[in-house]
């Protein structure tokens, strides 16, 4: 196939990843009413958000900030028009939520989590109805209407200490290994019959993956339209073991994930860089299951 042949399908747009400050505030019910007309005029329908004055305006201050945060990371280049208009769109929300005062201790234990304090936010708002405003919020800069939106996975969690209520967002192309892999950033295995260098391209051509970092013959890494990575090892690696990956957006992250794991009985390495110019650690859980936390820069992420 020639490079001028018209069936070539376009790159699909970059990731979006976004950092979003500020209080999550859900969007929930509308109200509708009907205006008289005037003046032999027809009446019409009027739709407005639901709620208080005062919720309707953090909810328009919490979406601005989407908007804002979106128009940044995306660049002057693109304010024009949304990056991901009419393509399939993949989206990952992480809302973080400040703890209530009730969960913290009193006098001397001022600042501490009490014992009983509940590890996820199960009460109110909804992660659906946080999901649907920072969809909405998005329209017109990420996407050109939430209906591109194929595959969702928002969750909430408390903010960790030191943290800022907010949101991490990433949004990119929906893939079709999108669409049946575990939600997870890095899927690291052992073929069992392939070496990883061999088993490469064989695997790469049935699942529409490209190699994307092979410096040894036992380790490969190989990556989806979409931003997803798979790396394949060779059985009895001298170093890796199969495991889960967790990309984080940072450094500091990797570092506080890290601090979290010290603090536990689990057993891990140390963070440190390598030399694809990632940075992160392993650790492996009760059950004996092993995992990788990993930071990528974007000078990294270019060259994959």
């Amino acid at each position: 196939m020639s490079e001028t042949d018209s069936t070539i399908a376009p790159p699909p747009p970059p990731a979006l990843e976004l950092e979003v400050h500020g209080r999550p505030i859900p969007k929930g019910a509308v109200s509708a009413f009907v205006v008289p007309g005037k003046s032999g005029k027809r009446a019409r329908a009027v739709v407005v958000q639901g709620g208080s004055k005062s919720r309707r305006s953090a909810l328009n201050e919490w979406q601005s900030a989407i908007q804002d945060a979106a128009l940044v990371a995306m660049g002057a280049r693109e304010l024009e028009i949304a990056r991901f208009a009419g393509v399939a769109v993949a989206v990952e929300i992480t809302f973080r939520l400040g703890r209530p005062k009730s969960h913290y201790g009193t006098g001397r234990n001022a600042g501490k989590l009490k014992p009983d304090a509940p590890s996820f936010p199960i009460g109110t708002p909804d992660v659906d109805k946080l999901a649907r405003a920072a969809l909405d919020a998005l329209i017109g800069t990420a996407f050109d209407d939430d209906s591109r939106v194929v595959d969702l996975h928002p969750r909430k969690v408390y903010a960790y200490a030191g943290d800022t209520e907010g949101a991490w967002i990433r949004i990119r192309a929906a893939s079709e290994l999108a669409l049946v892999r575990p939600n997870v950033p890095i899927l690291s295995i052992v073929p069992d019959t392939l070496r990883a260098q061999g088993g490469a391209g064989t695997l790469g051509e049935l699942l529409g993956l490209k190699p994307a970092w092979s410096v040894d013959k036992d380790w490969t890494l190989l990556a989806d339209s979409g931003g997803g990575l798979l790396a394949l090892i060779q059985k009895g690696h001298r170093r890796h073991r199969p495991h889960l990956g967790f990309l984080v957006s940072s450094r500091k992250r990797v570092d506080q994930v890290y601090a979290r794991v010290q603090k536990t009985k689990l057993k891990s390495s140390a963070p440190e860089s390598h030399r694809d110019g990632s940075y992160g650690f392993y650790f492996t859980d009760l059950d004996g299951n092993h995992f990788e936390i990993l930071y990528f820069p974007k000078s990294t992420k270019k060259k994959l």
